[in-house]
């Protein structure tokens, strides 16, 4: 057996030449070294061929997005004010300073192109994949098994998620450093100095910074010390034959002696784990997993592993999210899924001396997926791939290993020609099935409609991947896809509330574009239930509230987003526009003023000021706020037509139309300026500026292209229509009118409009009041902003 043989390489090893370093001894001179360059190459070559299709990939947006091509502080490239932003925050508030200068390195060096950043994550798996050789070849002196493993390294179908997704540049850069770890420390036991532990510890700590899974390493690096490095089988003499023999190091057990070697590590580890916990604390508050009962996460968490093992020897159906079940996890399941673990716990740990190698690669798996095997968790997925990057070796080491040592054994005992052979091309059977599996799975990644499809078909209840696949058709403007799946995302049994939100938000936008406007008001509302802390969707229901006119309703859900967010300046500044329209001039000017003080320069803010200041009868102070802002923006509409309304109500006539009919032509199909400018031609006391003939062309532009929709739009045609004494038309547009406003929930409209209706039917226009800066209470308010 190879333990057999790896006691004799001990036993004959001398005082000045450890194991390791004596079973690292080139075997066959140039001929060895000639495999190792070919191993490489191969390894290069492998990785080039599965992953190279990334450089014609697009970005995901799933991730890609924070952490690169819509992070202003990422795609600058390298900045001073990014360096402090990547040592002191990060992308989504977490702490990864090392991934996040890599990002703004590539933009430095290839911009905000997908290729390039595609690239890096290549190079840096290739990287490691050599790395990865190298290192257990320098530990055990095993080139085939060391070959194998680090070949279904390089092209494990698993490990496509964290290589063809560039926001999981943190496995593959923490990877890289990870081997380096194992590498320095390797070097370091053959030779123990305190400049190669620096050595050790920088490495660890790089990866740290990178990302911190690598936690679990100062425990790895003792399990290595047991195989294939033997430490516990040395002398402290051995160790360090420079150290003096009074040293208190040098009297500790063995076994404690490494383990007070790894406190600084350990140090490192726990720091490490304090950030991650000091920065998710807000995240995982809200994480639906975290109010899960610890008996659920456990049981995930054993389904998880089992999971994990069936999927390294089976790779299919794997997808870039699996949701997690909540409360309808198989208990079932999980009671099979430990039965598993335990069984091959007991057998490696059986045969821990014959088969050291067993134990220690089955402990590698178990342990580094430990942190993140969803006992404590961020996010709601029940597992990933990318998880399974660092700890599948485990898997490999023990597999390779114990078919080596099967082979060797059996060619001891009864040595046949044919067996190299065989071993020979069923290892190679299984990496190329391994490779041509992987480069399908990459495929999948070349753009996000292909990936969440693919989610969507290998996976149930997905909620984010049902939404994702919608927002794709969506951006591309099928909008029937896109509903389709989002209806399958609201009706999905999904844990993650938060989600099932943003689907129904989606939706609405969906079922609006298409003049559905009810149903899409009913989703918004579903929204709000689902997720009343959400500000977000009251902001969007605040809007579709007051697209249907219903202002009372529009304004409570304005305040509530005000509530939860109060330096929600567009928030505010919605609300004001509401309030404007409701009549409540001296509110809206309230608001508008608070968020001025938060956003003193927001061109938003002073039109919807200047158009308060005006419904209040105080044009004088609304004129030159405007003016202020066309001075900077000229072809600003909404500030040009809110100056014509305040100059018109100031008795401006002339000015006021030049600076009305400006707007217009600047913004031609702005509902609300058409209908605004409609009501001023119509019902204007100066029969200079009435044009009956020209009110109603703009209203009925109105009308056409908010899809009848705008009851003021109708209101003002009736207007129109009434002042080139068509009467009985008027009457009819009157009505539909005030049927829609009803129908909305404006109730105050609808009396207004009847009112005037009751004018038209004794042949009577309606006439706005005579006097300057003083507007009837059903009259439209100044747009505020180019809705």
């Amino acid at each position: 057996m190879i333990h057999s043989v790896d006691q004799n390489i001990l036993a004959q090893a001398g005082p000045g030449e450890s194991a390791a370093a004596r079973s690292t001894r080139p075997a066959g001179g140039w001929g060895r070294a000639v495999w190792i360059w070919a191993i490489c190459g191969f390894l290069l070559l492998a990785v080039g061929l599965v992953f190279g299709q990334t450089l014609r990939h697009e970005f995901t947006g799933y991730d890609d997005d924070g952490f690169v091509y819509q992070n202003p502080r990422v795609t600058p490239g390298l900045t001073l004010p990014g360096l402090r932003w990547a040592l002191t925050d990060g992308p989504f508030g977490e702490w990864y300073p090392l991934t996040a200068l890599s990002h703004m390195l590539d933009c430095q060096l290839y911009g905000v192109k997908p290729a390039g950043h595609y690239l890096t994550n290549v190079l840096l798996h290739a990287a490691s994949s050599v790395l990865l050789f190298l290192v257990l070849l320098r530990m055990t002196g095993a080139l085939w098994p060391s070959a194998w493993v680090a070949a279904v390294f390089a092209i494990h179908p698993l490990h496509v998620e964290s290589v063809a997704w560039i926001a999981e540049r943190r496995d593959v850069l923490s990877g890289l450093f990870f081997m380096l770890t194992l590498g320095a420390y390797t070097l370091y036991t053959e030779r123990p100095s305190l400049a190669r532990y620096l050595g050790v510890v920088a490495c660890f700590a790089l990866g740290l910074m990178a990302k911190p899974m690598l936690v679990t390493v100062p425990l790895l690096l003792l399990l290595l010390d047991y195989w294939p490095l033997h430490r516990f089988f040395r002398t402290a003499a051995r160790e360090h034959p420079k150290a003096a023999s009074s040293s208190w190091i040098s009297r500790l057990p063995v076994v404690w002696r490494l383990v007070v070697e790894k406190i600084p590590l350990l140090v490192l580890a726990a720091a490490s784990c304090w950030i991650v916990f000091s920065t998710h604390s807000a995240i995982r508050a809200t994480n639906p997993v975290e109010r899960l009962p610890l008996v659920t996460r456990l049981a995930n968490a054993l389904i998880s592993y089992a999971a994990y093992i069936g999927q390294s020897f089976y790779p299919v159906r794997l997808a870039l999210f699996y949701p997690h079940p909540g409360n309808n996890v198989s208990m079932a399941g999980a009671a099979g899924a430990l039965a598993l673990l335990l069984a091959i716990t007991a057998v490696a740990t059986y045969f821990w001396r014959r088969l050291p190698y067993l134990l220690v690669g089955w402990l590698w798996f178990l342990g580094t997926l430990f942190p993140v095997i969803g006992l404590v968790q961020i996010g709601s997925h029940a597992r990933a791939d990318r998880y399974t990057y660092l700890s599948q070796i485990g898997l490999s080491i023990a597999l390779a290993w114990s078919v080596w040592s099967f082979y060797q054994w059996r060619q001891l005992r009864q040595p046949q020609p044919w067996r190299p052979w065989t071993l020979a091309a069923v290892s190679a059977a299984a990496v190329l099935v391994l490779g041509a599996v992987a480069w399908r799975q990459t495929s999948f990644w070349r753009n996000p409609e292909t990936l969440w499809a693919h989610t969507v078909a290998c996976t149930e209840n997905n909620v984010l991947a049902r939404y994702s696949l919608g927002y794709t058709y969506a951006m591309q403007r099928r909008i029937d896809a896109a509903i389709d799946q989002l209806r399958e995302a609201v009706a999905a049994d999904s844990i993650d509330p938060l989600m099932i939100a943003r689907s129904h938000g989606l939706l609405a936008d969906c079922l609006t574009t298409q003049g559905k406007n009810d149903e899409a008001l009913m989703h918004l509302e579903e929204a709000v239930r689902i997720v009343p802390a959400a500000p977000m969707s009251h902001a969007r229901l605040a809007l579709a509230l007051v697209g249907r006119g219903r202002l009372d309703r529009a304004i409570v859900e304005w305040r509530e987003t005000v509530r939860q967010v109060p330096t929600h300046v567009s928030a505010r500044l919605g609300l004001a526009d509401a309030l404007l329209a409701h009549g409540d001039a001296a509110e809206a000017t309230a608001q508008c003023r608070e968020a001025l003080q938060q956003k003193p320069d927001s061109t938003e803010a002073i039109i919807t000021l200047a158009a308060a200041l005006a419904a209040e009868g105080k044009a004088d102070e609304a004129i030159p706020l405007l003016e202020q802002v066309l001075q900077v923006e000229p072809q600003n509409a909404p500030a040009r037509f809110c100056l014509g309304q305040a100059l018109h109500d100031r008795g401006e006539s002339d000015s006021a139309l030049a600076h009305l009919n400006e707007a217009l032509r600047l913004q031609p199909d702005n509902v609300r300026m058409l209908w605004q400018m409609a009501w001023i031609l119509a019902t204007d006391p100066n029969s200079a500026i009435r044009n009956g003939g020209r009110a109603a062309g703009l209203a009925r532009n109105a009308i056409r292209l908010s899809g009848g929709q705008e009851p003021r739009a109708l209101d003002a045609l009736a207007a129109a229509l009434a002042e080139i004494k068509k009467f009985d038309a008027a009457i009819d547009a009157a009505e539909q009118a005030s049927a829609v406003a009803r129908t909305n929930g404006d109730d105050t409209l609808a009396d207004a409009v009847e009112q005037r209706q009751r004018l038209y039917r004794q042949n009577l226009p309606y006439r706005q009041p005579a006097t300057p800066g003083q507007r009837s209470p059903a009259e439209p308010p100044p747009p505020t902003t180019a809705q």
